[in-house]
């Protein structure tokens, strides 16, 4: 292997134990020695291959310390790679890192994969040379800290110890063939991927895929089939992932009873060669989603999990995972409860009794061992009393023991969660549980610990069991207080008795409902709620009046013209009315809304005004996207101090915003599409945080103002056909002059505004460090030669530039490359050899290169290298 891999002097780390982690990996490194080059192209790599990363960003690192961020995301990372490079050690914050890094791996089972980038380890492990230096200088600056030195050479020389990759020695030192390898042996070590723990699941994973083997040219559907909580989902989504990049198109589709798909879906999947549809629990949504063997391409490969057997008639191959056995599920529940395979010997026998009780089914082991784990030995004995009255494998009675050892506050968020958020993204739940009262951020990481809900791609998700359970507890303990079911919304609302207690009001997304609820009066009778959750024509009538406790008021296509925030609603912290009729939105004067942050009207196209906030000083989140017929955004708006994310795009009928913006927490301003701008404000000094701006589509602007240039944090900025067609000439100028001082800008997006002659030549120098470039839709016939100069660019997007005829010299670094839709482009040349970073190229709808022997020849060979690809999504 070319000296891949250094040789380990001490044991590997052993496989994750807890099964429960937020990223795949995380990656440590040095900014300034590699973040532009090696690092940035071993993250895009990554990212590539699915491998959930994170990166931090350079502002997380500066200090003498690590942040709660970072040493969280450490935490929850199962890989940390580890990218050495000769000024690791200058920096306190960097060593800090690896000592968090190396605790992890020792405490908690997480691998670590050190890279040896520009230095041998021998430097690493002995501290020689710039280790050497740096160290001695940590030494004399710390002389009354002695230890923490200690501890950092303690971690580095463990760190050179592991099995790594030392880049110069790897494939000649060709840096590419490096990170490919870095890749693989991740990929290795996360084969594993869903957070379940997999002990007793290895065998059942591996009869799927020899199912999946059968008939290799014949299109195969799969079942799965079994009780909530065996691990059907679990072994279909390893399979997936282990198995999904020797599919030419993959799609997994999970919790399909829950979640529904639409007709649009079924165009997108008639052409996967590998499709899980996971929970499926009626025979239409196979039929719809799957249709039958002619929808798919040979050897294509369709699973289906289900608790119903009924519905596998569709399939060649049927799989029933069986039960675990005694030693597996003691594996399995030690694991979650010891963070090891087998229990101590005090407990020994008390966990047998445990492990019998779940029936040896996987979820309930893995709930129940997060509720033992850490606990005494008297905690023990006392939740075994409990466990000896409920009869075996009476699922739903077990798993209440761990809702039974939360505090209020958590049970609380717990039964929220499962009754009407169970799928919705994190960060807005989060959002409206912190507006409940509850502290949402500590009592979810305690929901994660103890197995009850898990996070996968920013969004809830929890066993079908839990949550019935957490349902029943409702209905039996709690009722007429957390109301979700349509036709229990509306005994609730027509009884007067039961509206005294109501906590909140959810109405599920596409449920049945009656046309009208109730009388708008009723709403007075609800002292109690503080989460109203609906849509449509909910009462017969405009509400005049909320209850004071309301806390989150969410009216989907509200349907009357005048909402009234009045000096009853002081706790009101969200207001959300997308798509209604408002036309007016009353927001009391002379009354302090303190808790109110967030609210959102956005498509509400009947509402022309939009009233001060002068009165509701802790406003964070504003969003009047698509109200077409607004005119008018009071000033107090524009010179607010706490606002952090404001989106008017597509107002087109707003023609002015203010003279000057002076919004100092501002991160995000979005304005594209307001047509009939005919200027963009000026901007004050304090507008430092600002990170994106998009003014895309205001082709009314005649010119951008000088104090653009405070923007210093500015990062992205997207233009897109934002000057008038007359003006295009001007462009350049415009450019230039608002580029000043913006060094930190990183996307650029100036589609549908260049022709030849005002495609600017010296961009680079303007914005030196563009990543991401979108040129889409201009009408140059050529790029600039000088498009090469931008050092740091990866992403460059030309699509249906319908003009463009050639392309030449490209930036070095360039990772992604979209061109489809070029019908005039002529010739392409091999860029597979040239551009070494670069992985997909999309060349789809260009009939002219197919007309060129030489440029079809390129394509056919950059085909065979994995690097192009020519799909509809592209």
């Amino acid at each position: 292997m070319d000296g891949a891999l250094v040789a380990s002097s001490s044991s590997s780390s052993t496989a994750p134990t807890t099964g429960r982690w937020t990223y795949d990996v995380f990656l440590s490194f040095r900014g300034e020695d590699t973040r532009n080059n090696f690092v940035d192209h071993l993250y895009a790599a990554l990212e590539q291959a699915g491998i959930y990363t994170f990166k931090d960003d350079e502002k997380l690192q500066r200090g003498k310390h690590i942040s709660t961020e970072l040493v969280k995301a450490i935490e929850e990372s199962m890989v940390s790679v580890v990218v050495f490079s000769k000024n690791s050690a200058n920096f306190s914050w960097c060593l800090e890192e690896l000592v968090k890094i190396i605790e992890c791996r020792d405490n908690m089972g997480q691998r670590v994969l050190p890279v040896f980038y520009d230095v041998v380890p021998s430097d690493v492990h002995g501290q020689k040379t710039s280790f050497q230096t740096a160290l001695q200088q940590h030494e004399e600056k710390l002389i009354a800290d002695s230890e923490k030195v200690k501890r950092w050479r303690e971690a580095l020389e463990t760190a050179a110890n592991l099995s790594g990759l030392d880049v110069p020695r790897t494939a000649s030192g060709r840096e590419a063939e490096c990170i490919k390898q870095i890749v693989r042996t991740i990929l290795s070590y996360t084969e594993s991927r869903p957070e379940e723990n997999l002990i007793g699941m290895e065998s059942r994973i591996r009869h799927v895929k020899a199912l999946l083997r059968k008939g290799a040219d014949d299109v195969c559907f799969i079942g799965i089939w079994g009780m909530g909580g065996i691990g059907k989902t679990t072994i279909a989504r390893v399979v997936y992932h282990q198995l999904s990049y020797a599919f030419e198109s993959s799609c997994f589709l999970e919790d399909v009873r829950e979640n529904g798909y639409d007709k649009r879906d079924t165009i997108r999947l008639r052409h996967k060669k590998l499709l899980v549809l996971d929970d499926v629990d009626n025979i239409k949504q196979i039929r719809f989603l799957a249709g039958g063997r002619d929808w798919f391409a040979s050897g294509s490969r369709i699973i289906i999990t289900t608790r119903d057997e009924h519905l596998l008639c569709y399939v060649q191959e049927k799989y029933t995972p069986e039960l675990l056995k005694e030693t597996e599920a003691m594996k399995l529940f030690s694991t979650y409860a010891f963070m090891k395979n087998s229990p101590p010997k005090e407990f020994k026998e008390l966990s047998y009794v445990v492990v019998r009780h779940t029936g040896y089914l996987p979820l309930a082991l893995k709930v129940l061992g997060s509720h033992f784990c850490r606990r005494n030995l008297d905690f023990w004995q006392s939740a075994l009393k409990a466990l000896a009255k409920i009869p075996n494998n009476e699922i739903n009675e077990v798993l209440m023991l761990s809702y039974d050892g939360l505090n209020s506050v958590e049970k609380k968020i717990f039964l929220h969660i499962a009754c009407f958020f169970k799928g919705n993204e994190r960060h807005h739940v989060t959002r409206i549980l912190d507006a409940l009262g509850f502290e949402a951020i500590s009592g979810i990481t305690m929901l994660i610990e103890k197995s009850l809900l898990s996070i996968s791609n920013g969004y809830f998700h929890m066993h079908d069991l839990i949550q019935e359970m957490c349902q029943c507890i409702v209905h039996e303990f709690y009722p007429n207080t957390l109301v979700w079911v349509p036709e229990e919304i509306e005994e609730v609302m027509t009884t007067i008795s039961r509206l005294e207690t109501v906590e909140a009001i959810v109405e599920p997304e596409n449920g049945y409902r009656p046309i009208v609820y109730c009388s708008a009066k009723l709403l007075q009778s609800m002292k109690k709620l503080r989460l109203l959750k609906v849509e449509g024509r909910f009462t017969s009538s405009e509400p005049t009046y909320f209850p004071e406790q309301l806390r989150w008021f969410n009216w989907f296509q509200y349907p009357f013209g005048t909402s009234r925030i009045t000096r009853d609603m002081t706790k009101l912290a969200g207001l959300n009315m997308k798509h209604g009729l408002l036309r007016q939105l009353q927001i009391e004067n002379k009354v302090n809304f303190p808790n109110l942050k967030f609210i959102n009207l956005g498509n509400s196209s009947s509402i022309t005004m939009f009233p001060s906030v002068s009165g509701v000083p802790n406003l964070e989140w504003l969003n009047l996207s698509n109200c077409i017929n607004l005119v008018e955004v009071h000033e107090s708006v524009f010179l607010h101090g706490n606002i952090i994310y404001l989106n008017l795009s597509d107002c087109e009928s707003l023609k002015i915003l203010t003279h000057c913006i002076k919004m100092k927490s501002i991160q995000r301003l979005l304005l594209n599409g307001c047509c009939r701008f005919k200027k963009f404000p000026e901007v004050s000094m304090d507008m430092e945080r600002l990170s994106l701006l998009d003014i895309g589509y205001c082709y009314g602007i005649r010119t951008l103002p000088s104090s653009i240039r405070l923007l210093t944090g500015l990062t992205s900025l997207l233009m897109a056909r934002c000057f008038s067609q007359v003006d295009k000439r001007v462009l350049p100028t415009l450019i230039i002059q608002g580029s000043l001082n913006l060094s930190s800008l990183r996307v650029l997006d100036l589609s549908r505004n260049l022709l030849d002659d005002n495609f600017p030549d010296n961009l680079h120098t303007a914005w030196p460090f563009i990543e991401k470039f979108d040129l889409l839709g201009n009408m140059f016939t050529r790029l600039p030669a000088t498009i090469s100069r931008f050092s740091h660019l990866k992403y460059l997007n030309l699509r249906y530039c319908f003009h463009l005829k050639e392309l030449h010299e490209l930036p070095s670094c360039i990772q992604v490359l979209k061109a489809r839709g070029c019908v005039s482009l002529e010739k392409i040349r091999d860029l597979s050899n040239t551009y070494k970073w670069l992985f997909k190229i999309s060349v789809g709808d260009c009939p002219k290169l197919l007309e060129d022997g030489e440029s079809q020849s390129h394509i056919s060979n950059m085909l065979m290298k994995s690097l192009i690809k020519v799909s509809s999504s592209s």
